[in-house]
């Protein structure tokens, strides 16, 4: 699910701007960008991130304004005015053009280095408060938009009862209307001929007709999955992989209810199913 989030906080003369962004993905994925005044707040991120959200692709920026430039880059001008003096010195010295002052840049001690500086504590717990902040801000919009999706899932699952109870009211008529045009089929082909139907031979056919095409069981375990489903659906916990592997189960009994059945009525409901079941699986890609 989508959401979006952003805290600031501030502390004396330091504010700590964090914006969180989370798009669809079936995994945790975790993108931090922090200013180089807070750099060692990113080692604590992912953390705060795992605790908050578990699925999703999360995009993290902490942009910090205030503080300290004890972290930044500068040049040390005498070095650089040192190395140019020389350089154009020694241009002169065997006619050659003078330099390039950025072909200077590169040499040693020309940038000096950033002063290392750790981060006051106080400055780091308030950067994690702002943060837990803006996930929060981002769970409440994910969370407007899963009982929304949640509708959606209800209205499937509704549907996909629905096919099922068709099948299971037309599969008693199906080993019925097996029987008659099995002996139709039988009397034309012995029509003309004096020879007796041997009733029992029918019956057996019938019979084994009737146990390869008995979906039953896989009507019961059906509806069993469908109960799951929306129970998971009703707990406060995360369920997203417990919804990925029901959406597994019933897509395993429909296709075997396909496969036994051999009626024009249930292969519609099963394909009814199945588009069903697969607009349900792709909504719940996005379920935490």
């Amino acid at each position: 699910m989508t959401g979006h989030g952003q805290a600031v906080r501030s502390l004396a003369s330091v504010t700590i701007n964090v914006e969180t962004r989370a798009v669809n993905n079936r995994f945790l994925k975790i993108v931090p960008k922090v200013s180089k005044q807070l750099g060692s707040f990113e080692n604590s991120i992912e953390s705060i991130v795992r605790e908050l959200v578990r699925r999703g692709s999360v995009q993290v920026n902490v942009t910090v304004t205030g503080a300290s430039d004890a972290g930044v880059y500068r040049f040390n001008s005498s070095v650089l005015e040192n190395y140019w003096t020389q350089a154009r010195e020694i241009a002169k010295r065997i006619g050659a053009p003078a330099p390039a002052l950025e072909a200077l840049l590169e040499l040693p001690g020309v940038i000096a280095e950033p002063q290392s500086e750790d981060e006051p504590p106080e400055l780091l717990d308030l950067a994690s408060q702002t943060l837990r902040e803006s996930i929060l801000m981002m769970n409440n919009m994910r969370a407007q938009e899963g009982e929304a999706m949640a509708v959606e899932l209800r209205m499937g699952l509704d549907k996909i009862g629905a096919c099922s109870r068709i099948v299971a009211d037309r599969a008693p008529a199906v080993v019925s209307e097996y029987q008659t045009r099995l002996e139709s089929k039988i009397k034309r082909a012995l029509e003309g001929l004096d020879v007796q139907i041997d009733a029992a031979a029918i019956i057996r056919e019938v019979q084994i007709f009737a146990d390869r095409s008995d979906i039953r069981e896989e009507l019961v375990r059906l509806a069993s999955h469908l109960t799951l489903f929306r129970q998971a659906m009703d707990d406060r916990e995360s369920q997203g992989r417990k919804l990925d592997f029901l959406v597994q189960e019933i897509n395993r009994e429909i296709n075997t209810i396909g496969s036994k059945a051999s009626d024009a009525m249930i292969t519609e409901q099963i394909v009814l199913m199945k588009t069903t079941l697969e607009q349900i699986r792709e909504l719940i890609q996005n379920i935490e």
